[in-house]
């Protein structure tokens, strides 16, 4: 279908990456060079193929050229645990694995035509696997679910005639900001193989609510796809308001959507928002439900080709608003898990109510028909949870807990505090005639087997686990967290400086902690990435300027303080602002106004604004001199490089005063003088902005 695509509209824009930016036809000819090499490799259809690179275009390339090549994607993502990396490779046995390394080694000057079952080393049918996702399992071991093709177009077919279509039937611009370790990852790439221009959003923009608004507005991007905790902090940055641009359509999914959020959504003028349910065993998506009026939040109905069953325990249905257990069927339902027929057979169970020989996935998840023909999801029959859009089984992190010898007995749970936010919480028995050990042990010991967001944010050490009458584990019973447990009362050092005062206020109150000192870990308190998130725009409205990477990297507030200090002193502005003098390479837009409009001789954009009578003609010019002096894209000339490529420059003075009087009272030669004063705007020299009045 991408092929199909490139065809139909080669020279239209496929990928905006921050290092890259691809017609169809260009990205095509790189996905097919790739493909032919992969073939000469011995990559073919159900040959696993690992891709292990950074958020770059080259990964778009990559995913592209492994499937071309008939072999089955597997996303592997460089930040894992060197342990679960080596976990996947074994359980998957990729045929190799795809870094940057592996690129580089690719010769330019291999075929660029489209691979063909002639060139691939056997045909490639719509029931080969398109890829495999590693899931959370309840054993302790991760479980690989194998998708085929046929399914992907489905889902593809589905969304060109659902939200696709209620948009105006697009090219839309659509933004891929999800991990791609995350299946959700692979929508961007459905609506890139139907003709819609996609924007990898990198990774320090993702994680910067101000910038990825600032970007959405930027590229005038149309679509998103969000969790919905992803997007609650999208919000106070603007995403629905913007005064330049909003989204047309946002897709929320991966985790349960609040009535709150449902009530905001569904009163956005500009937004179409939709709630999609599905979990990985169906292909992404398998219901959905256009947000909208004031009712409870509901998954919605299943997407075309799909079925939706909510059965007793004995497999027959249940009435209409009576619990039950959701099971999905139809061209969705993915192969299985990879190496693990046992399992698959388990959660793959024959389909009665369909055709014959048709299967049926067990969701776990409880549901119940609304009297509109909708389905309200009421969570989950078993222990599986789902934190910022992860599906986390909390077997596999007490199988971890137990594998360490200081530790008996183990239970995770997911909590949620008083401000709505949901993190796990490790509850543990210490081995006998030992010491509890701390959380810091616990974390960094899970972390070198486990990725970021299955480590607990809390760890509480008990006497015994609580039991029921039964003699099960009560997890009701569990104590609340004490996020600070750890800290004995009154160790806290007391922040020394005002940075480091108003970075513990907002700790404070971003964690729910009774106090923070200047040496207590962020992650130890129950940080996560959603929390760096709120602590970077709350620092940004109290002046500190900080990304949710200086978070990361620096980790107590006294280390955090020092990467504050160096951006917010005397000088800073102007070090930056020198730094930014050029020449650098022209972004995705530019070189898109270039090579739409030639080397025009002005292009402008005005503005009218209505002054005040007694206006400060001085003090407006002052004001215009520092803006323009401030923002080197104000005094940015675009020239041509000695390879023909463009460049652009802010590496001089304005041309000339920026506020210029004329009195046009008797309103003759107004438009000749408007013009005038237009042309004199010219990209190439030092007068791309001013002011007449």
């Amino acid at each position: 279908m991408f092929e199909a695509q490139a065809a139909r509209t080669p020279e239209a824009t496929a990928l905006v990456a921050s290092d890259a930016t691809y017609d169809f036809a260009g990205l095509n000819a790189a996905a097919n060079r790739l493909a032919h090499h992969l073939i000469a490799q011995g990559v073919g259809p159900e040959r696993v193929v690992g891709v292990k690179l950074p958020r770059t275009a080259d990964m778009v390339v990559a995913i592209l050229g492994v499937l071309k090549a008939g072999g089955v994607y597997l996303p592997l993502d460089p930040e894992l645990p060197a342990e679960r990396l080596a976990f996947l490779l074994e359980d998957a046995e990729p045929a190799l694995v795809l870094d940057q390394a592996a690129l580089r080694a690719v010769p330019a000057t291999l075929p660029t035509a489209d691979p063909t079952d002639a060139d691939r080393t056997a045909a490639l049918h719509p029931d080969s696997a398109a890829y495999v996702l590693y899931t959370s399992g309840s054993t302790g071991r991760p479980k690989g679910v194998a998708v085929e093709h046929r399914s992907m177009v489905n889902l593809l077919v589905s969304h060109r005639q659902g939200f696709v279509a209620e948009a105006g039937g697009g090219p839309l611009r659509a933004a891929l900001t999800a991990s791609f370790s995350f299946d959700t990852s692979l929508e961007g790439l459905l609506l890139l193989a139907d003709g819609h221009e996609l924007h990898l959003i990198d990774e320090a923009t993702r994680l910067d609510p101000a910038a990825l608004v600032a970007r959405i507005a930027e590229h005038r991007i149309d679509f998103l796809d969000l969790t919905p905790s992803y997007l609650r902090q999208l919000l106070p940055a603007g995403l629905l308001d913007h005064p330049r641009h909003r989204p047309r359509v946002l897709m929320l999914g991966g985790e349960a959507l609040g009535p709150s959020l449902w009530r905001r959504l569904a009163d956005a003028p500009a937004t179409t928002a939709y709630n999609f349910y599905g979990p990985t065993e169906c292909t992404i998506d398998a219901l959905a439900a256009r947000i909208g009026g004031a009712g409870r939040p509901v998954v919605g109905r299943p997407l075309g080709n799909l079925r939706a069953y909510v059965l007793d325990s004995r497999l027959q249905p249940v009435p209409v608003g009576v619990a039950g257990e959701l099971y999905l069927a139809g061209a969705q339902v993915a192969r299985g898990y990879r190496g693990r027929p046992g399992l698959t057979a388990s959660r793959f169970v024959a389909d009665p109510y369909g055709p014959a020989g048709s299967r049926m996935y067990r969701t776990g998840d409880l549901a119940r028909w609304t009297a509109d023909g909708e389905l309200d999801c009421l969570g989950r029959a078993d222990d599986q949870v789902k934190i910022r859009g992860h599906r986390i089984e909390p077997g596999e992190i007490e199988a971890a807990l137990l594998d360490l010898p200081a530790v008996a007995e183990a239970a995770v749970v997911a909590v949620t505090d008083d401000r709505g936010h949901t993190r796990l919480a490790a509850y543990y028995v210490p081995a006998p005639g030992g010491e509890p050990p701390a959380s810091a042990e616990l974390r960094a010991a899970l972390g070198r087997t486990l990725p970021g967001h299955m480590v607990p944010g809390a760890f509480v050490a008990l006497d015994a686990m609580p039991l029921n009458s039964s003699g099960k584990l009560d997890r009701r019973a569990l104590p609340a967290p004490r996020l600070d447990a750890d800290r004995p009362e009154g160790t806290a050092t007391a922040p020394r400086t005002e940075t480091e005062r108003e970075l513990a206020r907002i700790w404070t109150e971003v964690l729910g902690a009774r106090t923070v000192g200047v040496s207590d870990n962020f992650f130890e308190l129950g940080g996560d990435s959603i929390l760096s998130i709120q602590i970077v725009s709350r620092a940004r409205r109290a002046g500190l300027a900080l990304t949710s990477r200086d978070v990361f990297l620096h980790q107590t507030i006294a280390e955090l303080a020092t990467a504050v200090t160096p951006r917010s002193a005397p000088g800073a502005a102007e070090e930056e602002r020198a730094e930014a003098a050029g020449p650098a390479p022209l972004t995705p837009i530019q070189h898109w106004f270039f090579a739409t409009h030639g080397p025009l001789r002005h292009f402008t954009m005005s503005m009218v604004l209505d002054l005040p009578h007694d206006l400060d003609e001085g003090a407006l010019e002052a004001a215009l001199d520092a803006v323009v002096a401030h923002h080197p894209a104000l005094r940015t000339r675009f020239v041509q490089g000695d390879d023909g490529g463009g460049r652009q420059l802010a590496d001089g003075a304005t041309g000339g005063p920026l506020l210029r009087h004329h009195d046009l009272a008797g309103l003759d030669g107004a438009e000749e003088t408007a013009d005038r004063k237009s042309t004199r705007l010219n990209s190439s020299h030092l007068v791309i902005s001013y002011a007449v009045f």
